[in-house]
Order: C-alpha cells, then sequence, then structure tokens
C-alpha cells in the first residue's frame, strides 16, 4: 500500500516539477504521459532493486518462513480427506496423485514463485503496470484541471 502511494507521489510531484519548467504551449499529450513514465520508471526500478536486495541478502528467511507457512496448509489439506478430494477433483492432474506426491509437487511449484528473482520480477511488472496508468491519470489531471490552455 505504501509503495503505491510513493509511486503516485513521486510520479505526480515529478511531473508536477517538470510541467512548470516546460512551455505550456509546446507540450503534447504524448510527451507528458512519456515523460512521467520516465518518472515512473526511475523508482520502479528503484524499488525493484531494493526488494531484490532485501530478500535475497538482507533477510532470506523471510521466503523461507512463507513457504514454510504454505507447506504446512497443504499438509493440513492433505491430510483432511474432504478437502484432499475437492483438492484432486478441482486439479485433474493430482487426482491419481498420493497426499505424498500432492505436497512435494506443491511444495516446489511453490519454491518457484518464493525465490528474490521471481519476486523482483513480478513487482516490476506489476509497479510497471501501475506506472503506465499512473501516468495516464496523471496527465488527464494535468491536461484538463491544473494546466488548462485558454482556448
Amino acid at each position: 500500500m505504501w509503495n503505491i502511494l510513493c509511486l503516485l507521489l513521486a510520479m505526480s510531484i515529478g511531473s508536477l516539477i517538470e510541467k512548470r519548467r516546460e512551455n505550456i504551449s509546446e507540450s503534447t499529450t504524448l510527451g507528458d504521459i512519456k515523460s512521467t513514465m520516465r518518472i515512473g520508471m526511475i523508482y520502479t526500478v528503484i524499488v525493484g532493486g531494493l526488494i531484490y536486495l532485501y530478500y535475497a541478502k538482507i533477510d532470506p528467511g523471510y521466503n523461507e518462513h512463507q513457504i514454510a507457512r504454505i507447506q504446512e496448509s497443504v499438509k493440513k489439506m492433505a491430510d483432511d480427506p474432504v478437502q484432499l478430494e475437492k483438492f484432486r477433483a478441482e486439479r485433474p492432474e493430482f487426482e491419481a496423485s498420493t497426499k505424498e506426491e500432492i505436497i512435494r509437487k506443491s511444495s516446489e511449484s511453490i519454491r518457484n514463485w518464493y525465490n528474490p528473482t521471481s519476486v523482483m520480477t513480478i513487482s516490476l511488472l506489476a509497479m510497471l503496470m501501475l506506472s503506465l496508468l499512473n501516468s495516464l491519470i496523471l496527465t488527464i489531471i494535468y491536461r484538463r484541471i491544473l494546466f488548462r490552455q485558454p482556448r
């Protein structure tokens, strides 16, 4: 939540400063979107690098803790016959698998999602999409409300 707010604040403050410096009559909508995206990409790359650094070097035990919690819930699900049958019915690839195979395959797939590189990649992709959406919204707000040009 704080990351989303900080991204929006960085993009809005940066583009506001940039808009005040440029000549309003020479600015285009596409130029505004690109300049706002540029500010968002700087923030995205910095935060993505910090996310990788945190999960790989500073606190690698956090991912192991998350994996252990998920494995516990999978084991609880596998021990309950009703939930196990429901799980097998929802996922046909596990229909003929034993409880141990389900736990092993689930833990393998969980490890792929919780390594630092995957977390960073997903974070970069999410912040990229959020930066694009924010740049479109900020450009519309700045052009229609704040920096309205006389006609």
